[in-house]
């Protein structure tokens, strides 16, 4: 598993061109927390960033993430249900609570698959000096039910720290 500050900045190549396509800035998730791709920048002044679909995804190791073809690229989604970690609607630092109406903390980063197409676990803070008197907590994504919104993550009653 590998988080997304370790893959944030990875350079993207075609496969068949090994042309580098630009690098990842962000990923995207809809409002059920599934994982639509990664956001990355494009090479050259003025050239929008573009979406890699999670499927579109051949390999993903400690250097690099590949492609198959450029023509995979769509454009960047800004829809509404449509959250980023780092950007648009921002996921980074939003409130994480239990339908039990409990506060579990701020979500601070998030652990993929090693092909990236799905998140496994939630990073989740209370701040500095409760890190560092309990430790941050970390929830098994696969176990979830989640929900997303402009204001808060709600987690179902069934999660495990």
């Amino acid at each position: 598993m590998r988080t997304f500050k370790h893959i944030k900045g990875m350079a993207v190549y075609e496969q068949h061109t090994a042309a580098m396509l630009g690098r990842v800035i962000d990923f995207c998730i809809s409002s059920d927390g599934s994982v639509l791709g990664l956001l990355m920048n494009s090479k050259g002044l003025f050239k929008p960033h573009r979406l890699i679909p999670a499927g579109a995804i051949t390999g993903s190791g400690e250097d690099c993430i590949v492609i198959v073809s450029e023509d995979e690229l769509l454009p960047a989604p800004h829809s509404q249900g449509i959250y980023y970690f780092e950007s648009h609607h921002s996921l980074q630092n939003k409130y994480v609570l239990s339908t039990e109406g409990e506060h579990l903390g701020m979500l601070e980063n998030v652990y993929f698959s090693d092909h990236l197409a799905r998140i496994e676990a939630y990073e989740l803070t209370n701040g500095f000096f409760a890190d560092l008197s309990e430790g941050k907590i970390l929830l098994n994504a696969q176990e979830q039910t989640l929900s997303v919104s402009r204001d808060a993550i709600m987690i179902a009653n069934d999660f495990e720290p």
